[in-house]
């Protein structure tokens, strides 16, 4: 309850309980958008295909166990954009049959011919980021042992962490960021006042967006026909794939814990780099 640690004692609602689970589900979710897409098959083996999608998802919560509990008695101020939303989107796909070569030589045509190639590429925005802490109450006391102040993170003093401070006063423009800006960190600690004591926050959720992610993915597939295997219908198909083909560094989100004050407001990590894979299946 809203102040139950302000005389230094954790008395609940009901001492005889602990930490209570709690789960519902009367609210409502929300996504509003569009798309767009253009495709085209030329001729020889070659397609081509691209989709843009704008839109916002909102919720309360994206799932039993993702959401952050402040206010059990007014849930609007958990009301945000969804941990899922994607504001833009653009997605783009190429695909290539290459030609049998009918009057090159067999060994050329075998190794060069019919292979099957594949491009796609993923252009979109960040995931919605929520800043928080983590800190339990720690309270500060008067020389009569009373509790006037707390230095820790529990702002309403209610026995539960992840609160939110206030929302900054100023704090620039934080849209199209580039990559070293989550790097050297887009924020800092000092940035998000604290709430008076006593108080919660009021920080939105999903106020602050995460880096965008670019990806460029490749295939390959070539199957031999296998004419003296024991079956006509004999297929060797070897396939080469690479994920991430460019290698390109796509930062996962900044650190949004306020008492992780060392990597606050950075990415300190990406996620995953070029992987090339080769494989190999007989059919008969």
């Amino acid at each position: 309850m809203n102040g139950d640690l302000f005389d230094g004692t954790l008395n609940r609602l009901n001492p005889s309980f602990g930490s209570i689970g709690y789960a519902m589900a009367p609210f409502t979710s929300s996504y509003e958008g569009g798309n767009a897409s253009v495709k085209k098959r030329f001729s020889h083996g070659l397609s081509f295909e691209t989709a843009f999608t704008f839109g916002k998802a909102i919720d309360y919560m994206s799932g039993f166990t993702s959401g952050n509990v402040i206010d059990i008695a007014n849930w609007k101020t958990r009301r945000g954009p969804a941990d899922f939303d994607v504001a833009r989107k653009l997605s783009l796909n190429l695909s290539y049959h290459t030609p049998g070569l009918p009057g090159a030589n067999k060994f050329v045509r075998a190794a060069a011919g019919s292979w099957q190639m594949g491009v796609v590429t993923i252009l979109q925005t960040g995931a919605p980021l929520s800043v928080s802490c983590t800190t339990a109450f720690q309270a500060v006391r008067n020389a009569a042992g009373q509790v006037i102040g707390n230095t820790g993170c529990d702002y309403n003093g209610d026995g539960n962490t992840n609160d939110v401070p206030n929302a900054p006063l100023s704090l620039g423009n934080l849209s199209g960021l580039d990559r070293s800006s989550y790097m050297t960190g887009i924020f800092k600690v000092s940035d998000f006042p604290i709430p008076a004591f006593g108080q919660e926050g009021n920080l939105g959720r999903g106020t602050y967006r995460g880096p965008g992610y670019a990806n460029t993915d490749l295939s390959m597939i070539k199957n031999f026909k296998l004419p003296w295997y024991h079956s006509d219908r004999a297929n060797l198909r070897f396939s080469a794939e690479a994920f991430n083909l460019f290698n390109r560094v796509n930062l996962a989100d900044p650190n949004t814990t306020l008492n992780s004050t060392a990597t606050f407001g950075r990415s300190t990590s990406a996620r995953a780099s070029r992987n090339i894979q080769f494989g190999m299946r007989l059919a008969f």
